[in-house]
């Protein structure tokens, strides 16, 4: 290979590699896209890798629960075209993810909002750590956020149908599942991603199984692709937090 070419590849490559770059409540962080679509290392990367790779020009993207748009801001950043919808209901969070998508120059639409099995008010416990924040089912305490179903917004044209979805919302999983109920019987949404907390999820009084259960019974099956272990939201006994990827059988 000449010296042009070598030019001319690593110029290439550089081009087509992406930068995203996040402020946090942490300090700012910046994710790494390689032109192969890999990413710069962190805990969660195969999972947003395998969100890329899912993704098709012109797909819909939810990301509920998207705290300060990790997942949103790579998508966004990476593919353009993908037409990203992200849901935050902590109103600090929520500055912070408007923020990062004009520093990264993406048109996503934001709800500022909780998603759940019913609409309303509900109040947001503020744990130590900005990603932990969770909705409660008892007591006065916390930040109270509106409070909607995912078929709610979509049958009021809040936002388009998905096609992909993105569920990190400790705990109340299952509860935004169930507001989605019609969407996802509907057959339009072909993967939907869910971040399990095994100590969060008795909270909601549900369980990793009946999750997996509903999920079958949308024409979903469903996969592990990532596991993690991680301490209680009082730093106490580690367990293993769980990604469960649902495909929809037609789609395989």
């Amino acid at each position: 290979m000449s010296a042009f070419s070598r030019l001319v590849d690593a110029v290439s490559s550089v081009v087509s590699s992406h930068d995203v770059r996040l402020e946090t409540p942490m300090g700012p962080r910046k994710i790494f896209v390689y032109p192969s679509g890999r990413l710069s290392s962190f805990h969660e990367k195969t999972v947003i890798e395998d969100v890329l790779d899912e993704l098709n020009a012109d797909d819909v993207f939810y990301d509920i629960g998207a705290n300060f748009g990790r997942y949103a801001c790579t998508i966004g950043v990476v593919k353009p075209d993908v037409q990203v919808v992200a849901i935050e209901p902590h109103p600090k969070n929520f500055e912070i993810l408007q923020s990062n998508f004009k520093r990264n120059r993406i048109n996503a639409d934001t709800l500022e909002c909780a998603l759940s099995k019913q609409s309303g008010k509900m109040r947001l416990q503020e744990e130590d750590h900005p990603a932990r924040h969770n909705l409660t089912t008892s007591g006065n305490e916390g930040v109270l956020v509106d409070v909607k179903t995912g078929d709610e917004i979509i049958e009021e044209n809040l936002s388009p149908k998905p096609d992909v979805i993105k569920i990190d919302v400790e705990g109340a999983e299952f509860d935004v599942l169930k507001g989605l109920e019609r969407t996802l019987s509907r057959g339009v949404c072909r993967v939907v991603y869910i971040e399990l907390h095994p100590f969060a999820l008795g909270r909601f009084e549900t369980t990793t199984e009946e999750i997996e259960s509903f999920l079958f019974e949308k024409g979903f099956s469903v996969d592990s692709i990532h596991q993690r272990k991680v301490t209680g939201p009082h730093d106490d006994e580690e367990q293993e937090q769980i990604f469960l990827k649902a495909t929809r059988e037609s789609s395989r």
